[in-house]
């Protein structure tokens, strides 16, 4: 990351303000205390398996602590003299709602219609002054691969050739949803779905890098790496040198299978799979904390808030590892504690929301945009810049766009800090990164009529993530694929899911997990009640 910069002074006149959250009661029933499944947190991976349980007609309940579903790809508004601006909670591009696609297969199972607008143009990167167009159609983005990098042409493309090589691989198989690493026999049968030709490929590459696929094709290109750097930093939380070349050729890939906006923001498929959770009988609890997982011998009964016992067969705890492990205390697994804390330090977020006069923008800003600064030494700075279009009327006002701005920030860094140090740590951030907008598109400041500000601080408040961490672990070669955390926890009835859970973060990774779980899940449930329906019938035939 960057050193600060100067204070923007420009800036001073805008209401700057520190995300709070709102309080509501809850809707919570007593009748509805007991449940096949009591699932924590209303984020993408807890909501995709509980729509699924309950479409299967378990009986389901999600206790969230905010007001609202959605978690990190939440959303929120925010009422000016302008009108209403709703803001996504994270700056994230929207994939797997094309047929065929991860989300668009588990609306089908829903019986439900995806969402999404097709873009092919996904997003424009600002390379340094260097302007690259990342497409989702192949042969426009060889194209674009061609022009903005030229040298190397044939090693280049050769390069990119087999990236998309591994990706194909790695898309059939994520649509069949993989479980990894193998625990049991259903693990292995399940991830044997996805069987395909290029699957020794993918195998060959577990232990190597991007960059050595770079190095191996003799590329010697700063701004290529650089661009390849930026994109996986966003996606897989870690640059080239480290991240596992399967998982980041898919991510450097997985546009070209499809690329969406969702009106309304990534919340509103939160708010489609919470809609159909109830349409089936379950119960989503808004503004219910999770306090402690209980357990008896070692297997789970239930969900304590500060109110009182949800109890059930199954717990699925969509919370990241270490926070699983407080709700946990005694009852924690010491594997899972183990294999949390061998992973790679999880990143937080800085972000900034934003209410804007369309005028400030130039003509062709699109729905997307990400700068991504760097020298000879590598990236100095890299943010995606989310902007509702004009024609989505339910995210600003007519004339104004809302924008969310994201970059990552060491998340411990922002605590421990007196309220001084932490104002002006905060107030530094938000002006160098808008002092960058305002250099590459002149009168972006002067269009601003809402301007906030979010920490580490302010997603630990939101979230209850410790210390506000988000985008779940690196996706290293020691964090990955075999070497990710498994979704059984090691407690019995107990299912994680998110992104600490393979396959990893992103929308598509923390749906692939909640998938997951909700199998794991429907297993112990039929298993469950064929040995208490075999059970109960022994009793009547020794009572007759």
């Amino acid at each position: 990351m960057t050193q600060l910069c100067a204070p923007f002074a420009s800036i001073s006149p805008i209401p700057v303000l520190d995300l709070a959250p709102e309080t509501s009661k809850s809707k919570s029933r007593a009748s509805d205390a007991h449940a096949d499944v009591t699932i924590i947190g209303a984020g993408f991976a807890g909501l995709t398996a509980g729509a699924l349980l309950a479409k299967d007609g378990f009986k389901v309940q999600v206790l969230e602590r905010d007001i609202h579903p959605g978690g990190c790809a939440a959303s929120f508004t925010r009422a000016t003299p302008h009108g209403d601006f709703r803001f996504a909670v994270g700056a994230t591009v929207a994939a797997g709602l094309e047929p065929g696609g991860i989300l668009h297969g588990i609306y089908a199972k829903l019986g439900l219609h995806a969402p999404g607008k097709a873009l092919e143009r996904v997003m424009r990167v600002h390379l340094n002054a260097q302007p690259v167009e990342v497409s989702s159609n192949r042969q426009a983005w060889k194209t674009e691969l061609m022009r903005a990098f030229p040298g190397q042409e044939a090693a280049k493309l050769k390069f990119w050739q087999d990236l998309q090589s591994l990706a194909d691989t790695m898309h059939h198989v994520a649509k069949r949803f993989p479980s990894m690493p193998f625990k049991s026999v259903y693990d292995v049968l399940d991830t044997a779905r996805g069987i395909h030709l290029g699957v020794p490929k993918v195998l060959l590459s577990l232990n190597k890098t991007v960059a050595q696929l770079l190095e191996r094709h003799g590329i010697q290109d700063p701004a290529h790496k650089a661009f390849i750097d930026g994109q996986l930093l966003d996606s897989m939380q870690v640059v080239s040198n480290g991240c596992a070349l399967p998982n980041g050729a898919y991510a450097l890939e997985v546009y070209r299978f499809g690329a969406q906006y969702v009106p309304g923001g990534l919340s509103s498929i939160a708010q489609d799979f919470a809609q159909s959770i109830t349409d089936n009988g379950g119960t989503v609890h808004y503004a219910t904390r999770a306090r402690e997982i209980l357990t008896e011998k070692n297997r789970v009964v239930g969900v304590q808030t500060h109110a009182r016992a949800f109890k059930s067969d199954i717990v699925i705890s969509s919370a990241p590892v270490p926070d699983t492990l407080t709700l946990l205390g005694n009852a924690k697994p010491a594997k899972l504690e183990q294999d949390f804390a061998d992973k790679a330090e999880i990143w937080g977020a800085f972000t900034l929301y934003i209410g804007i006069q369309e005028s400030a923008l130039p003509k062709d800003f699109g729905c997307f945009e990400q700068i991504t600064d760097f020298n000879d030494a590598g990236i100095l700075e890299n943010f995606l810049i989310s902007t509702s279009p004009n024609w989505d009327a339910s995210r600003a006002p007519q004339g104004f766009r809302a924008i969310t701005i994201s970059t990552h920030v060491r998340a411990a860094n922002w605590f421990g800090l007196s309220d001084i140090d932490y104002k002006a740590m905060k107030a530094a951030f938000g002006e160098r990164i808008l002092q960058r907008l305002e250099a590459l598109f002149p009168g972006f400041v002067a269009g601003i009529v809402h301007l906030e500000m979010g920490t580490p601080r302010t997603f630990q408040g939101f979230t209850l993530h410790s210390f506000g961490r988000v985008g779940g672990i690196p996706q290293t070669i020691s964090s990955a694929n075999l070497n990710a955390i498994h979704h059984d926890s090691g407690v019995a009835g107990l299912y994680l899911a998110g992104e600490t859970i393979f396959p990893g973060q992103g929308t598509l990774g923390v749906a692939v997990s909640g998938f997951n779980a909700y199998r794991s899940s429907k297993r112990q449930l039929i298993k469950t009640k064929a040995t208490f329906k075999r059970t109960s019938e022994r009793e009547v035939q020794v009572d007759l």
